[in-house]
Formats: C-alpha cells, sequence, structure tokens
C-alpha cells in the first residue's frame, strides 16, 4: 500500500527547498494527488515570502491571506483545467477580489458563492468564508498577496538566477512554459514551447561568460526565428557535437515551419511579461551576449 503522508512530506520538503533558493516554482508541481498537502504547501509559500511583502504592517494580515490563498488553490487544484494550475491563474483570482466599494461583491465572491450553491461541503468554500468572515481592509490584504508573489515569475535581475548547471535549465524551461500563461491562454504547444525554452536557454547558457548577468532580453533576441535558424546553422558547421544543438534538431523534428513561428511567438509572449518588472537600464550581459549573437548569427 502507498504511503500518502510520506509522498505529501517529501514533496513539501522539495518545496520548501526550492522556495528557499527562490528559484521559478509552481506550488502546484508538489500538491499530492488528493490534494492533501495544499495547506501545508500555503503555509510554505508564506513563510518563505515574508520579506517580500511590500507592507511593514504584513504580519497583520498573514493569517487572512493564508485564507484566501488557501481557498484559491483549493479551487483552481480540484476546478481548473491542468494548463490553469499556475501562479498566473492566482493571481487572476486574487486580483478578482479587488473593489472599490466594500459593500459591493467582488467576481470572486460571485465564483464562490457559485461554488457554495452547488457544492457547499467543499474545501475552496470553507476556506473563502474564513477568510470573509475575517478580512477587513480587502485591497490590502490582497496587494500584500500580490507582493508576495510577484518575485516568484518575475525576476529584476535575470532569469538565470540560481542556475548553476545545465540541469536547472531544463527545470527552468519547464517553468516558464507553464507558469506563464500568454494573454490568449493557448496552452496546444506547451511541449514545443519546453523543447524551445530548453534550447535557447542552453545555447546562451554555453555562449555567456556571466549567465546571472542575462535578462529576457536575450533570450527574446535568439526567439527571432531567423536568427535561431541561422545561429544553429553555424553551431552545425562549427560545433555538431554541441547539446543545445541536439536539443535544437529534437525540436525541429517535432514542427513544421508554420507551427515553429507560432510556438516561438507564444515563448515571446511569455517572456515578454518580464519587461514589466525589469528595471530600462539595460543589462551589460544582454548587450554583450545579443552583439555577440549578430555576429555569430550572419
Amino acid at each position: 500500500m502507498k504511503n500518502f503522508e510520506s509522498e505529501s512530506l517529501q514533496l513539501l520538503h522539495q518545496y520548501q527547498k526550492e522556495l528557499e533558493k527562490e528559484k521559478f516554482t509552481n506550488l502546484f508541481f508538489y500538491i499530492d494527488n488528493d490534494g492533501n498537502n495544499i495547506c501545508e504547501l500555503v503555509n510554505a509559500f508564506m513563510l518563505n515570502t515574508n520579506d517580500h511583502s511590500g507592507f511593514p504592517s504584513y504580519q497583520s494580515f498573514f493569517s487572512t491571506e493564508e485564507l484566501l490563498l488557501n481557498a484559491i488553490v483549493h479551487y483552481i487544484y480540484h476546478e481548473a483545467p491542468y494548463a490553469e494550475w499556475n501562479l498566473f491563474m492566482v493571481q487572476e483570482l486574487i486580483m478578482c477580489s479587488i473593489s472599490s466599494d466594500e459593500y459591493e461583491e467582488t467576481d470572486l465572491d460571485l465564483l464562490f458563492n457559485h461554488k457554495k450553491e452547488s457544492n457547499p461541503e467543499s474545501q475552496a468554500v470553507s476556506f473563502y468564508d474564513k477568510y470573509k468572515g475575517k478580512v477587513g481592509k480587502t485591497n490590502m490584504v490582497v496587494l500584500s498577496c500580490m507582493s508576495r508573489l510577484k518575485p516568484l515569475y518575475a525576476s529584476d535581475v535575470g532569469i538565470f538566477d540560481n542556475i548553476s548547471c545545465s540541469d536547472d535549465i531544463f527545470t527552468l524551461a519547464s517553468a516558464l512554459a507553464m507558469n506563464l500563461q500568454n494573454e490568449n491562454g493557448n496552452e496546444d504547444f506547451l511541449t514545443e514551447e519546453k523543447m524551445l525554452f530548453s534550447t535557447i536557454l542552453l545555447f546562451i547558457y554555453e555562449h555567456t561568460k556571466d549567465a546571472q548577468k542575462i535578462t529576457h532580453r536575450s533570450a527574446l533576441e535568439l526567439l527571432n526565428v531567423d536568427v535561431l535558424n541561422k545561429a544553429f546553422s553555424k553551431t552545425r558547421e562549427t560545433n555538431r557535437n554541441n547539446p543545445s544543438l541536439s536539443y535544437y534538431d529534437q525540436y525541429c523534428s517535432s514542427v513544421d515551419n508554420e507551427t515553429n513561428r507560432l510556438v516561438a511567438e507564444s515563448c515571446k509572449q511569455k517572456l515578454s511579461f518580464f519587461a514589466e518588472y525589469s528595471d530600462d537600464e539595460k543589462s551589460e550581459g544582454d548587450d554583450a551576449f545579443i552583439a555577440f549573437l549578430s555576429d555569430y548569427a550572419k
């Protein structure tokens, strides 16, 4: 008989380690088969993101935020399709609780009211009822929640933060594809996006001296289809054993020209999200890599 308690604890410990490193991570990856460890995962998230709260009084919101996040994570896990199991969907639902009138029902209220009618015993409903019974300044709680979420899907330094070896890149590629939903919510090419992200991130990692100075700008440059194809044509001529070339060939064998264009555009949309959270100063690392790429992919 499978030991679900051990599995839940193991997943929780893995998640805690990821949070301590502040890596791109998706809480939903660590939920056990029955969702029994959601409360523990949310609590781990809360405890490891206190420093990111933009409010000196965040401790006064702690338990209220935890109730809100438990309600939302339980709801998404049990009600949403797999493609929506990510921090962006958490963010979207949190934002639905903002209102200019404290006496007016919010979109999130309506969502949980509907769920309460269909399943009053739902854990998500139970947590939301407790949240509504405790919350005072709703918008302040929401903003505090948002400040906790931001560092987990956006980086002011670079997308290669905490990357210590090539194996970490594949975890990052998967997180980028899964966590960064594009505006159209089109996840038809999720597998192909993971492959393309792995390809370009590995190429950048191989061709830069200090990957941690690289931001989304370098990846966006390489996502131009013509530049990508020329770069790997050159790599094929100069180093046929290059690991990123192997991933590029696997990717190309799985897509036609039109699909390649659509996948690249979807990846660009996802990476462009970083522009909202990066400062206006151009990274020296990006400038150096883009200059190299311009010469390399002639």
